[in-house]
C-alpha cells in the first residue's frame, strides 16, 4: 500500500493517534475492506470498544 512504512510519520502528525492500538492487516492492498472484510470489521469492533465516547 502507498503508507507502507509511513504509519509512524502518520501516528506522529494526527491529533489522537499517539496512545491508539495501530494495526497493519497483512496482505490486503487498497480494497481492505473487500480483501479482508472479517479482519477489518473486527478491528473496528475493538477500537468502537476501547474509544466510548
Amino acid at each position: 500500500p502507498i503508507s507502507k512504512g509511513m504509519d509512524g510519520f502518520w501516528q506522529e502528525k494526527i491529533p489522537g493517534a499517539q496512545g491508539q492500538k495501530h494495526t497493519t492487516i497483512k496482505n490486503a492492498g487498497h480494497f481492505v475492506q473487500e480483501e479482508k472484510g472479517p479482519e477489518l470489521a473486527e478491528v473496528i469492533i475493538e477500537f468502537i470498544k476501547s474509544n466510548p465516547k
